[in-house]
């Protein structure tokens, strides 16, 4: 399955901020109804009350319909994703999981409602947002070897010309 290392969770304190702990995607839709796969948790509420993505795109709920919290005043979501709204259960995260995705860029990745299995396993931790997963000093070392890897095979480049610059010379005399 398609999957991305955890990235650290970090604590916001807002309650429309959610973090997913695990292989699972939200699942967004934009204004058309074509669905994509994101794991940015950053959402607020529309004037409509519809939960939306800082991008705009609306989030899915396991009903299968864009999630509504109009008229809420106090939201609590689970570890499992259960969304209760003033008191009363309202809805659930539709998470996902699936084989393979090309991410799209704006933290989306295709969605494929053929191969995307809903994800019981992963956890939905509310006031949390997740960071990115990039380790950057193995990053760093991971680019320095590869330039001495380049240096390497450019100078054999080079003695090779050197070599073959040599037998040209020879060969001419």
């Amino acid at each position: 399955f398609f999957y991305l290392e955890q990235g650290p969770l970090r604590e916001t304190e807002r309650k429309l901020d959610f973090a997913i702990e695990g292989k699972g995607f939200f699942v967004v839709e934009d204004e058309e109804g074509r669905r994509f796969l994101t794991r940015d948790g950053a959402f607020h509420l529309d004037k409509e009350g519809y939960l939306r993505t800082s991008s705009g795109y609306y989030v899915i709920g396991k009903s299968g319909s864009r999630i509504s919290l109009q008229d809420a005043t106090n939201i609590y979501v689970t570890e499992e994703g259960t969304i209760f709204s003033n008191g009363m259960e309202s809805d659930s995260f539709l998470i996902v999981t699936q084989p393979r995705a090309t991410k799209l860029g704006n933290n989306l990745w295709e969605y494929d409602s053929n191969t995307a299995q809903e994800d019981a396993d992963s956890k939905i931790y509310q006031g949390f947002l997740e960071d990115s997963n990039v380790n950057p000093v193995y990053e760093m070392v991971k680019m320095i070897e590869a330039h001495r890897v380049f240096d390497a095979n450019l100078n054999a480049i080079k003695a090779g010309d050197e070599v073959l610059a040599t037998l040209n010379d020879f060969g001419g005399v």
